[in-house]
């Protein structure tokens, strides 16, 4: 009913929504005193450990990234766009609670669903 880009905007509410469960269960309470840049870093670090999978790392402009050269999520799809909605949601809440909201979005320039050789995703500003 609500198409390919829906389903993924909705997915993309699940990643969101799961992140910020971490917060209210008072799962990442204890990073919220640190610098901006180390909360971000730490709450990736959170993730891959959670997913089992998946890396922190910098893009082309020196920021944190998240790199997921083993994603299941993309495993045997193909899309002309980025796949990896759920990821993307999760980092976007990290971004948010981390430098504040209205700052970042979070964008999957690469995405192996789209034959990319990882799933890349990364800050840009808003």
């Amino acid at each position: 009913l609500i198409g390919k880009i829906g389903a993924q905007g909705v997915i993309r509410q699940i990643g969101y929504k799961n992140a910020a469960n971490l917060e209210h269960l008072g799962v990442i309470a204890h990073l919220k005193d640190l610098p901006p840049e180390e909360k971000y870093t730490k709450c990736l670090e959170l993730l891959s450990i959670a997913i089992n999978r998946g890396r922190v790392v910098t893009d082309a402009a020196g920021r944190i990234a998240f790199d997921v050269h083993d994603c299941t999520a993309c495993q045997g799809a193909r899309s002309d766009k980025p796949y990896c909605s759920q990821y993307a949601g999760a980092i976007q809440f990290f971004a948010e609670w981390s430098f504040g909201r209205g700052k970042y979005r979070v964008i999957e320039t690469r995405c192996k669903a789209m034959g990319d050789d990882t799933c890349f995703l990364e800050l840009r500003d808003i």
